[in-house]
């Protein structure tokens, strides 16, 4: 069975009523993957389609992906070389435009009413006409979803009863206009934000009804960049309806408005921006195969142990490195203990193999590890071995990704053998596992790729009786959509009557380092955090991250990410 993300809701109340605005049937694949998670969400049905009539006037229809950016009038020579470079970014990296495919919406569209509308056109600006804006009204709808009619004014705004909802890909604190995602490659942002927004007619400065913040995840390939962001962006538009559907007006909860003078409106750039943009990247990509033909990895791992610690204090001076054997590396370490007797569980990667296995070591009084042992092996990628006890036994929820479970493990003979017990969660792509007791629930947290984006931007939450399950999905699933806070960093730990939850900041690069978040809320239907401190990779020389760090005693245990020439 797959593991459902979202808690369910039990309404006779009708569905909501949504409609659709399109320039075009045949529009991008993610479109096509935001309507479907619409019909399929249980809370909402798709109504209405408004068809913009002054693209259909002609001959000329969209590709709907990377392609449409050459259709049209005659290109202008000012912005060549941007429509050249993402002409060539699309031919060189196809799998990555498979969200911006054409695709054919109506079959999903088929029992729709049907709108036909010309607009009133100033520059980008679209309007409707009063007759086309009562046609809207007469539909009764609660939500409309903007996929056309390009910048819209007037009062078709406040024609269902929600707004017009539409999709701002970039953070608009910071970058208002377009093109989605290019802006911050150009100025060398590590974060690239998405906001859901009930539109208004301030461009990109609607109510945001949902912001995230994922990594830049490259600086030389727009197409790159936005795979990423498009993907993550697609299931926000149900996660919204079901809070709608729950809560009504209250369920949305807009962010305040943004005080201050409004980022400028950025526009596509121009050639002389480009060069410069181009020779960077160039220069990056050349950089990249130097590295890789010299053999020296950038994200070898080994680990650090420290005493007398308290959570919160630099580590300067303090860290004492353990390094793998050669054609390993050693990360994500989890310690526990055993009749007072520390061990320390962590995930031994394989380079020749390409798999992780968890292997395990008991630590000296001095901290230092002894002989090293196998624990858990696998045909498949095991790591993030989360060991903890209950009822006497020791069980061990290793990161198993790879096979789409969340799956859990007793030791039969702690610490080296151990037995497989259950799946806790099934078809679903969970990582780094985390389970926490708190005022008598079990609460399990993991970060998902929902819908095909990175893991390492949502955290989602379980919550059970039990350590066995069943889960069930935390009311306000996810809980956070960050990259700087999302992904868990170890286990989460107690001081001073506060819960804190370590979680990992991939922002810079993947496992570059650790904000610590201190739990203001934890129950069953609300969950609350606040950052507390960071923990930033620079108490031994020459590592570039940290991801996962854990705590027994007066004993700290983190990884270190380094560079590291293999032959």
């Amino acid at each position: 069975m797959t593991t459902p993300l979202y808690h369910a809701i039990a309404s006779t109340r009708p569905l909501l009523r949504v409609g659709v605005l399109l320039d075009h049937w045949v529009s991008s694949a993610w479109i096509g993957e935001v309507l479907a998670s619409v019909k399929a969400s249980g809370v909402a049905e798709l109504t209405t389609v408004v068809l913009n009539q002054e693209h259909h006037s002609g001959n000329r229809q969209s590709r709907g992906g990377f392609g449409g950016f050459f259709e049209g009038r005659m290109t202008p020579l000012n912005t060549l070389l941007w429509r050249l470079y993402v002409r060539v970014d699309e031919i060189v990296r196809p799998f990555f435009a498979t969200p911006f495919q054409p695709t054919n919406l109506e079959p999903l569209l088929a029992g729709a009413n049907r709108i036909k509308v010309t607009p009133v056109r100033r520059d980008s600006i679209r309007e409707f006409g009063a007759a086309d804006v009562q046609s809207v009204r007469d539909e009764r709808l609660d939500v409309i979803l903007r996929f056309g009619f390009n910048i819209l004014h007037g009062d078709v705004l406040e024609a269902a009863t929600y707004g017009v909802w539409s999709y701002h890909h970039g953070d608009n604190h910071e970058y208002r206009g377009g093109p989605a995602g290019f802006w911050e490659m150009y100025g060398e942002n590590p974060l690239t934000g998405t906001i859901l927004q009930i539109l208004t007619e301030k461009l990109d400065a609607g109510r945001v009804i949902f912001r995230t913040q994922g990594a830049t995840r490259s600086f030389e390939s727009l197409l790159v960049n936005r795979y990423w962001l498009y993907r993550k962006a697609i299931p926000f538009v149900s996660r919204c309806l079901r809070r709608v559907y729950e809560h009504g007006p209250a369920g949305l909860c807009p962010e305040p408005d943004r005080q201050g003078p409004l980022p400028p409106i950025r526009r596509t750039p121009r050639n002389s921006r480009m060069i410069r943009f181009l020779f960077r990247g160039l220069w990056r990509i050349m950089k990249e195969r130097v590295r890789r033909l010299s053999g020296i990895k950038t994200g070898h791992w080994f680990l650090g142990v420290a005493r007398d610690v308290t959570p919160g204090e630099s580590l300067r001076g303090r860290v004492e490195p353990v390094y793998p054997p050669k054609g390993r590396f050693w990360a994500d370490p989890i310690l526990t203990t055993r009749k007072g007797r520390p061990f320390l569980f962590f995930e031994d990667y394989d380079y020749r193999s390409g798999l992780g296995r968890i292997s395990v070591s008991e630590l000296d009084s001095q901290g230092r590890p002894g002989a090293v042992h196998a624990a858990l092996e696998a045909d498949h990628h095991l790591s993030y071995p989360f060991v903890f006890e209950w009822q006497g036994d020791h069980f061990m929820i290793p990161e198993t990704a790879s096979v789409r479970a969340v799956q859990l493990f007793r030791a039969i003979d702690f610490p080296e053998r151990w037995e497989f017990v259950k799946d806790l969660l099934t078809d679903v792509r969970a990582v780094d596992a985390t389970l926490c007791e708190h005022e008598n629930s079990w609460y399990l947290f993991t970060s998902v790729s929902e819908s095909g984006g990175s893991s390492w931007d949502e955290l989602f939450c379980f919550v059970s009786d039990s350590p066995l399950g069943p889960w069930l999905p935390h009311a306000m699933n996810p809980i956070v959509s960050d990259v700087r806070c999302a992904r868990p960093g170890g286990p989460i730990f107690r001081q001073n009557g506060r819960l804190f939850r370590p979680a990992q900041n991939s922002a810079q690069l993947y496992g570059h380092s650790l904000t610590v978040m201190e739990i203001t809320e934890l129950t069953r239907q609300r969950f609350a955090e606040r950052p507390a401190f960071d923990i930033e990779p620079d108490w031994l020389p020459g590592i570039r991250g940290c991801h996962t760090i854990t705590m027994a005693g007066d004993l700290v245990v983190l990884d270190c990410r380094t560079r590291k020439w293999l032959p």
